[in-house]
């Protein structure tokens, strides 16, 4: 009788062993699953505060050398103009800075990124790009004719010309187009699929970041509060948040050397015109060191949250 008590005693002294080691294993598999999916949480959060912020293209245009995108837009400007003109380079330089000045140039970058942002949202169907230079145009015209009345005289006594003669040599000499279009899914099949690519991408995108990592987070702190109660949930979820916000944090740092030699490149050869005319005028470190900040204030701020639910859990919590 004795034995068999025994016997019955190790049995269950091992059931519950073993009932034991297989919650821990479930709890171990949750918690990795919790890690997992709060990375994907904070890839969405990511995305949000950088390739789909206005906010943060406008920071870049901020830094952009616009001095360069000017002497390039120049260049285009100039490029036709015969040799023989009465003024010198400097002069259709300084008129032509003074009218494409870096508020406007900033101004009208700013404006194509809202305009992308949308289409890409696909708050609009069609995406049309363009910079409207008629008014830009009369503007350098007049900016020209009083640097030249200012600069030089002489040679307008040479060729006899006056101030009527002169604004009609300007206006014949210099014609700019109404407007330049950057890009248009208008008038192009090919760039039209580049659009509608884009806008199924991230359509998909946010709604399997915004949808499912919530959603198997829910059912696994369910699951949790099933297995061990609301304390043991907040525990759980506290700590793998936690984990998740510091080893997204690492990842990204561990990463930063990969990115500056590759995303950087794959982002110039797949994005549209527009990004790829100003990408010669960034400071690609800059602009990894604000990506980098973002990215390390968003697992920040996820694994305080973490933290702060270990605190919640010290507390009295209702047992289930």
């Amino acid at each position: 009788m004795s034995q068999e008590r025994n016997r019955q005693h190790i049995l269950k002294k091992s059931w519950h062993k073993l009932r034991e080691n297989k919650t821990k294993i479930a709890l171990l598999v949750i918690f990795f699953f919790m890690m997992v999916f709060g990375w994907v949480i904070q890839l969405g959060i990511s995305l949000e505060k950088t390739m789909l912020s206005q906010e943060y293209y406008e920071k870049i245009l901020d830094s952009a050398d616009v001095e360069g995108l000017r002497n390039q837009l120049l260049k285009e400007v100039t490029r036709d103009l015969d040799d023989h003109l009465l003024w010198d380079e400097s002069l259709i330089q300084k008129a032509f800075m003074a009218t494409a000045d870096k508020r406007w140039i900033r101004e009208e970058a700013k404006n194509m990124v809202k305009k992308t942002l949308l289409a890409l949202q696909g708050e609009k169907d069609q995406l049309h790009l363009t910079l409207d230079l008629e008014e830009q145009e009369e503007i350098f015209k007049e900016k020209l004719k009083d640097k030249t009345l200012a600069n030089s005289p002489e040679e307008l006594e040479v060729i006899d010309a006056g101030e009527e003669d002169l604004d009609k040599f300007i206006e014949e000499t210099f014609s700019f187009p109404e407007n330049v279009t950057l890009f248009s899914s208008t008038e192009e099949e090919k760039k039209r699929e580049h659009l509608e690519k884009a806008q199924s991408w991230i359509s998909a995108l946010r709604l399997f970041i915004y949808t499912a990592p919530y959603l198997v987070i829910v059912l696994l702190a369910a699951m949790t509060v099933w297995i061990t109660g609301y304390k043991g949930m907040l525990n759980l979820l506290g700590g793998s948040m936690a984990a998740s916000g510091l080893t997204f944090m690492l990842s990204w740092q561990t990463a930063r050397a990969w990115l500056d030699n590759n995303i950087f490149s794959l982002l110039k050869e797949n994005s549209f015109q527009v990004v790829r005319m100003i990408w010669p005028y960034l400071d690609e470190g800059w602009l990894l060191s604000l990506t980098g900040d973002i990215l390390n204030q968003v697992s920040l701020i996820f694994a305080g949250a973490g933290m702060l639910l270990l605190l919640v859990a010290r507390l009295r919590v209702p047992r289930s």
